[in-house]
C-alpha cells in the first residue's frame, strides 16, 4: 500500500455506452465495455464528449459494486450520501428510479453541474440521511458512508499530512447509525449495499459482521461474478468486494473499497 500511494493517480473514466469510446481521441486502456483508464495526462474538458455529456470521472474500483448488483432497470433505488454523484449517474444510466440524498450544500452543487453537463434530470435532497423518514421503501438502498478515504490516499495525499488522523471511532460509529437507518428503508426481500472508500476492517468487515449480529432479519447476498474479470478476483470468501491501490496496476490501479 505505501509503495503504490507514492504512484501518480490514474484516472478513469464511465462512458453512457460502449459505442462513445472509439470517439476518444487520447491514449487509453481500456477496462470494460463502458469504462477506460487514461494513459497520461490531459486536459479533461478537452476530451471528446465532455461537453456533450458522454462520460463522468469515476475510479473502476467505485463503480464496482453497483456493477456487480447486475440489471438494475427500473429498480426502484435510494442513493444516500450521493453527492458528488458517481454512483447517482451509474444508477440512472443503468436505468434506475433513483432518489438522491445528500448534507452538503458544497458538494451537492458540484454534483448539480455534472448532472447539467451529464443531461440528467434530477433532483437532490438536502438533509442528513438520519432524519429521513422510513415510511417509503425502496428495493435498492445504497449507503456510500462518510468514512477515513484511506483507500484514495494516492489521489488524495494530503490526509497522510493532517495535523490530526481521521477520527476512526466517531466515524465507525457515524457509520453505523448509517447502516441502521438505511436498513429501515430497505423493502422486503430488498438489498442493502454498504460502501466505502476505505482500507480498514472496521469500517468494512468488522461493521457489516456487527450489522448481522444485530439484525437477524439481514444477510449477506454475495455478489456474482460478472463478465469483467477483475472484478472477480476482489470479492472475498464472505461475499464482499474488497479493492486495494496496489490491484492492478497494468489497468492504472484501483482505490480502496469496500463493499458488502
Amino acid at each position: 500500500i505505501y509503495k503504490s500511494i507514492l504512484e501518480k493517480p490514474s484516472i478513469h473514466i464511465q462512458l453512457k455506452n460502449q459505442n462513445l469510446i472509439s470517439n476518444i481521441n487520447i491514449k487509453y486502456i481500456r477496462t470494460s465495455k463502458t469504462s477506460i483508464c487514461l494513459k497520461g495526462d490531459s486536459n479533461i474538458s478537452k476530451i471528446n464528449g465532455y461537453k456533450e455529456g458522454y462520460w463522468w470521472i469515476q475510479d473502476i474500483a467505485s463503480a464496482g459494486p453497483i456493477k456487480l448488483l447486475g440489471d438494475i432497470k427500473e429498480k426502484k433505488v435510494i442513493d444516500l450520501c450521493c453527492a458528488p454523484g458517481s454512483k447517482t449517474f451509474q444508477l440512472l444510466n443503468g436505468g434506475a428510479k433513483v432518489t438522491s440524498y445528500d448534507i452538503s450544500l458544497k458538494r451537492i452543487n458540484i454534483m448539480k453541474e455534472n448532472l447539467n453537463r451529464l443531461k440528467y434530470d434530477h433532483n437532490i435532497n438536502h438533509l442528513d440521511i438520519l432524519k429521513i423518514k422510513s415510511s417509503i421503501k425502496y428495493e435498492v438502498v445504497l449507503l456510500d458512508a462518510p468514512c477515513s478515504a484511506t483507500g484514495t490516499l494516492k489521489r488524495n495525499p494530503e490526509i497522510i499530512y493532517r495535523n490530526n488522523g481521521p477520527k476512526i471511532e466517531n466515524l465507525v460509529n457515524l457509520q453505523y447509525k448509517m447502516l441502521v437507518k438505511a436498513s429501515e428503508l430497505v423493502d422486503l426481500n430488498g438489498i442493502l449495499l454498504y460502501v466505502v472508500c476505505s482500507i480498514f476492517d472496521s469500517e468494512g468487515n468488522n461493521q457489516i459482521k456487527k450489522f448481522l449480529k444485530n439484525n437477524k432479519n439481514f444477510k449477506i447476498s454475495k455478489f456474482n461474478k460478472v463478465k469483467e474479470v477483475y472484478y472477480n478476483k476482489l470479492l472475498t470468501k464472505d461475499g464482499f468486494f474488497q479493492s486495494f491501490p496496489f490491484n492492478y496496476k497494468e489497468l492504472g490501479g484501483f482505490d480502496g473499497f469496500f463493499a458488502a
